[in-house]
């Protein structure tokens, strides 16, 4: 078994794909069970107690907030929360020794500057809804699954203000989360492990996972996962993945009101 496999970047203009030269003989298992515990368990139980401590205890500095539906409180502390989680969990992935070394040489913007990532992600974008389709038809309700799961169902019968925030929410915290930890960490750290193929099967059987809000959601989000590690792939950035990531939640979440 190859530990010492690199990631991908583009060379140049050209088409082929070469490794880098980051040294991966340092990452161990350890490193990335810590990483996933506290990125998946000790954030999130950290920002829902910080959530929750500023929408009780600090009432005094939202004022008015009393007079909020239980709903709208809801929506405005999960928002709280997602940007928490997306905070924490990026600085300690930014500048926790082994972490650092993953995450920061595929935070690239450079890829964000050329034409055919856009193309790229266009075509791939256009995988996802015709899968989309497929999936919806296998399981024709696990759109609303999920929307119910993630209280989204009423999302389009609040305040303008809540809106924007569940939209700041759900298509620019939790994406940025997401592709930090599942590309990012995971897939890059398969990847020093194991072939590309490998690293994108398991990363994206575990993005499913972490979407289990039915059958239908983990099969869509597995697909979009290996969609995204393709991205990575191509791009050697996680940059456009972020970019998919935050458009792709932005039309469900419109198109959620028509469903």
């Amino acid at each position: 078994m190859n530990k010492n496999k690199g990631n991908y970047h583009t060379q140049g203009r050209g088409k082929k794909m070469r490794k880098n030269s980051i040294s991966y003989d340092s990452f161990k298992w350890r490193h990335l069970i810590w990483g996933i515990i506290f990125s998946f368990l000790l954030v999130p139980i950290a920002s829902s107690l910080l959530a929750e401590i500023l929408f009780t205890s600090g009432k005094w500095l939202l004022p008015g907030i009393d007079g909020l539906s239980a709903y709208a409180l809801d929506r405005l502390q999960t928002a709280a929360i997602s940007l928490f989680q997306m905070l924490g969990a990026c600085l300690f992935l930014l500048f926790y020794g082994p972490m650092k070394k993953l995450i920061r040489p595929v935070l690239s913007l450079k890829p964000l500057r050329m034409k055919k990532t856009y193309l790229l992600i266009f075509g791939l974008m256009i995988a996802t809804y015709l899968m989309g389709f497929l999936i919806d038809y296998f399981f024709p309700s696990s759109a609303k699954d999920q929307l119910n799961e993630l209280s989204l169902a009423q999302v389009w019968d609040m305040h303008p203000g809540l809106i924007i925030l569940t939209f700041l929410a759900t298509s620019l915290f939790v994406p940025i989360y997401e592709e930090f930890i599942f590309r990012g960490v995971i897939l890059t750290f398969f990847q020093s492990k194991y072939s590309y193929l490998t690293s994108s099967i398991l990363s994206s059987l575990l993005f499913g996972i972490a979407h289990f809000y039915s059958l239908g959601v983990v099969i869509s989000a597995f697909f979009a996962g290996l969609l995204l590690s393709y991205l990575f792939k191509k791009t050697g950035s996680i940059t456009p993945g972020i970019l998919f990531h935050m458009v792709n939640n932005a039309a469900v979440l419109f198109l959620s009101q028509y469903l």
